[in-house]
């Protein structure tokens, strides 16, 4: 397989051990005894024995306050100061990066036939992407937003060192939409059940 292609990953065993990874991270760890005792060290890239490295994981993304996920929206990894702005009660701060962008001409379909024109913003995150979502919106089920996403594997086990590196870190990861310039905090998840 070529490096530049990407594939889902589909190994129902290696994704159970991600989640089981992405789970004790999060505190959730199941009491069993069939499950195997955690893992003194996280697993790099290539301990998945995957001929490449260009993986996408099924991921599902609930936002931990306010917001509404849409598709497209980047799913990234906090900066340390990122992490500074989360207070010990659990509610968030405003984590604002301003969208860089140019003025354009764009024909809007009226009966004047006007030209209108519209900021088209294109974002440049300091921060690292891990993913994109592919499918989100509101809950109402669970009173919030959540998402579907895909993120590739290596941003992934990046983003769980961090996490296991700062022992008092809260495993959170950031969404922004496409058109805001507003980050929101958001738990992770891994998807195991794959159709």
């Amino acid at each position: 397989a070529e490096e530049s292609s990407w594939c889902v990953f589909r190994d129902v065993r290696l994704l159970h051990r991600l989640s089981q990874l992405v789970n004790e991270a999060h505190g959730r760890v199941r009491c069993c005894r069939k499950s195997p005792p955690p893992a003194a060290a996280l697993p790099s890239v290539n301990d998945f024995n995957t001929a490449s490295r260009s993986l996408l994981v099924p991921c599902s993304v609930v936002l931990s306050g306010r917001g509404c996920p849409e598709r497209n929206a980047s799913v990234s990894i906090p900066l340390v100061e990122d992490w500074g702005r989360l207070s010990s009660g659990g509610e968030e701060q405003e984590l604002v990066e301003p969208l860089t962008g140019h003025e354009s001409a764009v024909n809007v379909p009226s009966v004047a036939d006007k030209k209108l024109t519209l900021r088209c913003s294109a974002a440049t995150p300091s921060r690292r992407t891990m993913g994109f979502v592919v499918r989100g919106g509101y809950s109402f089920r669970t009173g919030c937003g959540c998402a579907t996403a895909f993120c590739t594997l290596e941003a992934l086990l990046s983003w769980l060192r961090v996490v296991q590196d700062e022992g008092g870190r809260r495993p959170v990861v950031l969404v922004r939409n496409n058109n805001t310039d507003q980050y929101r905090f958001a738990q992770l998840s891994i998807i195991t059940k794959l159709c």
